[in-house]
């Protein structure tokens, strides 16, 4: 009975989520304590799915350090695209993050993902994709 009700949970959690891949990576600029970027939706119908979403988190790491913490938020949400910020820390605890100055850092190399659910289950995933800048 109990493999049965695991079971069952298992294909629940797998049929309640989604991928969305119809988006680009624009607007990558790099102040002296963030990297900032845009996602922006090919269609509304994705959108529609984020602005729904009770939770709305965007997780990157960085490709060159796996320890370097990064703090990213969502700045805000408008028409087809959601901007976001990402912080560099000093520290690499849960603690709240304590910026580091990137200003004389001359490339950047992101692997990022976001992830919207609902207070029911359903979870949209973008696919993984990079975020890379690089000082001209």
């Amino acid at each position: 009975m109990n493999k049965f009700i695991y079971m069952l949970g298992l294909v629940l959690l797998t049929g309640c989520s989604e991928k969305i891949s119809n988006f680009t990576i624009d607007n990558v600029v790099k102040s002296n304590e963030k990297l900032n970027f845009s996602i922006n939706f090919k269609y509304n119908k994705a959108l529609d799915k984020v602005r729904e979403s009770s939770s709305k988190k965007i997780v990157c790491n960085d490709s060159a350090n796996h320890d370097q913490k990064l703090d990213t938020y969502i700045d805000k949400i408008e028409n087809n695209k959601i901007d976001v910020s990402v912080q560099f820390c000093s520290n690499n605890d849960n603690r709240s993050c304590e910026p580091i100055d990137i200003s004389s850092v001359k490339k950047i190399n992101l692997e990022c993902q976001a992830i919207f659910s609902t207070m029911i289950g359903h979870v949209s995933k973008l696919e993984k994709f990079p975020i890379v800048w690089e000082e001209k």
